[in-house]
């Protein structure tokens, strides 16, 4: 089983946040990524497993985290306390209300990397996807060609 990831953090030389994409091979990577998260490094990430599973998580920069999880199962979002509105990390959209302790989000990121699984150390929540409209399923016909009615 593998991971991969792919990262925005930054450093006490970098005047802006880069970006990085890595392999995640050892508990040694495994551990590098945690620290990356506990010293405020790792600003955003997507974590990818071979067996479909995914973490995506972002730090609010205030002491405050939120994460994703997608797998077979569906997709669940941190539940928290704040903020009011949506918020997006990763280039995906949270809903309200889905922000935790960043130490919390430290140890579901860790339990994630190594079993591949969503956490319960923290409560999850889903979002309801809305249908498409009409006007929408012609805007975007040729990538939704291929989709039943």
């Amino acid at each position: 089983m593998s991971l991969s990831a792919e990262y925005w953090y930054r450093t006490d030389e970098a005047v802006r946040a880069a970006s990085n994409s890595r392999s995640l091979a050892t508990d040694a990577d495994v551990e590098e990524i945690v620290e990356l998260v506990r010293i405020g490094w790792m600003t955003d990430a997507a974590i990818f497993s071979d067996e479909g599973n995914q973490l995506i998580f972002g730090s609010a920069g205030n002491g405050r985290a939120a994460a994703c999880f997608s797998g077979a199962d569906g997709t669940y979002f941190t539940q928290g306390d704040g903020p009011d509105g949506a918020s997006s990390y990763f280039q995906t959209d949270f809903p309200p209300n889905c922000q935790v302790a960043a130490g919390l989000l430290r140890d579901v990121l860790a339990e994630f990397l190594h079993t591949r699984r969503r956490s319960d150390k923290v409560a999850w929540q889903t979002v309801d996807t809305p249908e498409l409209t009409d006007d929408e399923r012609q805007e975007f016909g040729s990538v939704f060609s291929s989709w039943p009615e």
